[in-house]
């Protein structure tokens, strides 16, 4: 791994099945240094367990999984964090960045928005 992490690269490595859980991959939650509580929110992104619409369909308390940020994707995990273009509005306006971290690095954003929450 080059040392560069995002949400889509985690992703895709799910999707490919190929993962294997002693990877790299799954040790990036817990080498993070930050607040236990991104780690957890890290880690429950990449077991795709954030409660999104397709969560919440899943577990039977949602009416649909359609993003109801931008009415037109399937909201999953990716979706929310890097996919849906009226959501990265918010994160770039909640989280300014001065170029030193991409906004498409997921992770970096929800990181940081939950610890400016927080303080």
């Amino acid at each position: 791994m080059s040392g560069s992490f995002s949400i889509k690269s985690a992703y895709k490595k799910l999707q490919e099945g190929d993962w294997n859980s002693n990877e790299v991959v799954w040790q990036i939650p817990w080498k993070f240094q930050g607040p236990q509580r991104v780690r957890f929110f890290i880690w429950l992104a990449l077991k795709e367990r954030v409660l999104t619409n397709v969560e919440r369909t899943r577990r039977g308390i949602g009416l649909g999984s359609t993003c109801g940020i931008c009415c037109h994707g399937y909201e999953d995990v990716l979706h929310v964090l890097q996919d849906c273009t009226e959501a990265r509005v918010i994160w770039n306006q909640l989280i300014p960045t001065d170029g030193s971290v991409r906004s498409e690095d997921a992770f970096a954003v929800a990181g940081g928005l939950l610890q400016d929450r927080n303080e």
